[in-house]
């Protein structure tokens, strides 16, 4: 009858019959379903560490991360010198005030009358005013100083925005390298648990003669080789947690647990991605900033080529007294006006020099406009090419798993039946480990793709004023 029943379960397996096939192996891998869910999931409350989602991650690093807070500060510094004064077009009001005393020996000498020696002569002399003055008219150089202002403002804006993107992408690559790890980890602790399985059965079997010494010791050898590999992966995810920490600006013995599996976004359209790209990229807004502050720095220097033209008012009040002299006290109450217009000659050529130069840097920021947006273009599409290729990959290596994961449930249970030897399934086991490898691995370089459309478009972090 034994063997009636062995013959039947290899005509199974060698039929095209998938249902009796999906039976079977719904039957066989459930004991690993069971110790997958037991080993990986009874692990957390053990630890009692707090979840840490990618969102929180995310938003912790933006409130913690040193550097991206240091660009914050610098757009905000930046956005706050853009006004009118700071560019030289309002007018300048200065209240001053003076007191001076003077001790000297004086000898006085005047027609007709003796000679005076005078000992400790003192005078005085006391000064108030309000004085204003307003350039009215400097070739319009203030008012391309105000756009030059405003164009450096909103380029910190944009550093802050490509820093606040780049550290997203740091964040999110080093989150699901953390998930990766883990997930890895899982892998090897079902695997750990197989080979237990593997060294009881073998050893059972070895106490009834069912098997030879030699097979019992192989499986306890890979039994041996499985925890050495769990204990290095171990450390990897210790690794991978200590780096995110770092990111974070926290301590690298914060505990912390992370999700269970990299989840991909929905896929955006390719068009959709470049045109957003060319729109909002962090890269192209900073260059387009830099060509327009180098024209507004070309436009400063032309209006400092001109005359300038300006008005001061000012109402003064003087008092000097003096002991010798024809004049010992005058005193002045009243308006001082005037127009003054004032040109520059000759200045040893720097002018022109300067001059010269700011329109090299408009020609050379427009060229750098241009490489960017091509660097940008040339980025994305590679970046889009990598992520249809992993999606890809990804849906092989998904079937894949299944395969392999029903093949090792299979092997396990004819393992129990005694229809084929320990060796076969440390095979499936192996081809199971690395069929989890290879998923997980291609999950993760679908999202480092997915990441880079992302932060390439502008898309990955909201963006926020400084």
């Amino acid at each position: 009858m034994k063997g009636g029943e062995r013959l039947q379960e290899e005509k199974i397996l060698e039929s095209g019959s998938s249902r009796p096939l999906r039976w079977l192996g719904a039957v066989s891998y459930l004991p690993i379903f069971i110790l997958q869910f037991s080993i990986f999931n009874l692990q957390r409350p053990l630890s009692a560490e707090p979840l840490l989602t990618l969102p929180q991650a995310l938003s912790l690093s933006l409130d913690s991360n040193r550097a991206y807070r240091i660009s914050v500060l610098e757009a905000r510094s930046a956005k706050e010198s853009v006004s009118w004064g700071e560019a030289g077009l309002l007018p300048k009001l200065d209240a001053t005030a003076s007191y001076g005393k003077g001790v000297n020996e004086a000898r006085v000498t005047r027609v007709g009358t003796p000679e005076q020696y005078i000992r400790n002569a003192e005078s005085t002399t006391k000064l108030a005013g309000l004085n204003g003055t307003w350039t009215l008219f400097d070739g319009l150089a203030a008012l391309a100083a105000h756009d030059r202002l405003a164009s450096t403002a909103a380029l910190a804006g944009e550093r802050k925005e490509q820093m606040r993107q780049n550290l997203a992408s740091l964040v999110t690559l080093a989150y699901v390298d953390v998930v990766r790890q883990r997930t890895l980890l899982a892998a090897l602790d079902s695997a750990v648990a197989l080979s237990q399985e593997r060294v009881k059965i073998t050893k059972g079997k070895y106490g009834f003669g069912g098997v030879s010494k030699l097979e019992m010791l192989q499986a306890q050898l890979d039994l041996n080789q499985d925890l050495s590999a769990r204990l290095k992966q171990a450390v990897a995810v210790g690794t991978g947690k200590r780096n995110l920490n770092r990111l974070l600006a926290r301590e690298d013995s914060v505990a912390y647990e992370v999700e269970d599996s990299i989840r991909l976004d929905p896929p955006q359209a390719y068009q959709d991605l470049r045109a957003a790209a060319m729109e909002r990229s962090p890269d192209i807004r900073q260059a387009i900033w830099t060509q327009r502050a180098a024209s507004a720095g070309l436009r400063e220097y032309v209006g400092h080529l001109l005359p300038q033209v300006g008005l001061s008012l000012g109402y003064n009040y003087s008092l000097a007294e003096a002991q010798v002299g024809a004049v010992t006290s005058n005193e002045a109450l009243g308006w001082a006006y005037g127009v003054n217009v004032k040109m520059n000659l000759f200045d040893g050529f720097t002018l022109p020099a300067d001059y010269r130069n700011a329109r090299r840097a408009v020609a050379k920021a427009g060229l750098q406009l241009d490489e960017t947006r091509d660097a940008v273009g040339a980025s994305l599409s590679e970046a889009h090419a990598a992520y249809v290729a992993n999606m890809e990959e990804l849906s092989l290596e998904t079937a894949n798993m299944a395969l392999a994961r029903e093949n090792v449930g299979i092997a396990m249970e004819r393992l129990r039946l005694g229809t084929i030897a320990s060796l076969e399934l440390r095979a499936a086991q192996e081809n199971f480990v690395s069929a989890e490898t290879r998923l997980v691995s291609a999950r993760f370089e679908s999202k480092r793709a997915e990441t880079e459309l992302l932060r390439l478009a502008g898309r990955l972090a909201p963006s926020s004023g400084p």
